[in-house]
């Protein structure tokens, strides 16, 4: 064999290196939602919706947008101005959750938006079980466009709703899981999408 097709053949190889593991994750995210082949437990997003770009407050005074959800998978919790019961138990199982994934922990992280200018003091109390959550905050207008694209159904009070979702390492929202949900079951589709991708 020539050194040309030498070289050929080994930027071939080098190319399927890099396009397997994402045709696998590809593969593996379109055949959950098939007839007969579903492994999610947890209630499907499809199509995915990429998020909006968006700009929220932190507690410490700096910014997260929508670029600090990109590159790893991102469970969100969407609070009101006080941090009930529902929250508490809420923020408890995803981490949960995320600690149960073992040696993929540190591709999951944890958002809390707290849909309010003023939170209530029971976040502080909540939050000092949970470091490492990312925390934002914002007022209505600075939370219109993004709280409609975790709206499931016409009309859904998001923050009413209690809902915990998962987004994708690329910024899309892509499954979520109602309020009360059994946190196994998120650990489990959690399991699948690490296992089955190599992105995030």
């Amino acid at each position: 064999m020539s050194n040309k097709a030498t070289n050929r053949f080994t930027l071939v190889l080098i190319a399927l290196a890099f396009l397997a593991p994402l045709t696998v994750a590809w593969v593996a995210y379109v055949n959950m939602d098939e007839p007969g082949t579903t492994r999610n437990l947890g209630d499907l997003v499809h199509p995915a919706r990429p998020l909006v770009d968006f700009e929220l407050a932190r507690p410490d005074g700096s910014r997260l947008t929508r670029q600090d959800l990109t590159g790893k998978w991102t469970l969100v919790y969407i609070g009101g101005a006080d941090c009930d019961e529902a929250c508490a138990h809420a923020l408890y199982k995803i981490r949960q959750s995320r600690m149960a994934q073992n040696e993929n922990i540190r591709r999951v992280q944890r958002l809390l938006i707290i849909a309010s200018e003023q939170p209530a003091g029971s976040y502080e109390r909540v939050l000092e079980a949970h470091q490492g959550l990312l925390v934002a905050r914002g007022g209505k207008a600075d939370l219109e466009a993004l709280l409609d694209q975790f709206r499931l159904a016409p009309g859904e009070d998001v923050v009413a709703a209690g809902r915990v979702y998962i987004v994708d390492p690329h910024g899309n929202l892509m499954m979520s899981y109602e309020r009360g949900f059994d946190p196994r079951h998120l650990i489990k589709d959690l399991q699948f999408l690490l296992r089955s991708s190599q992105i995030g």
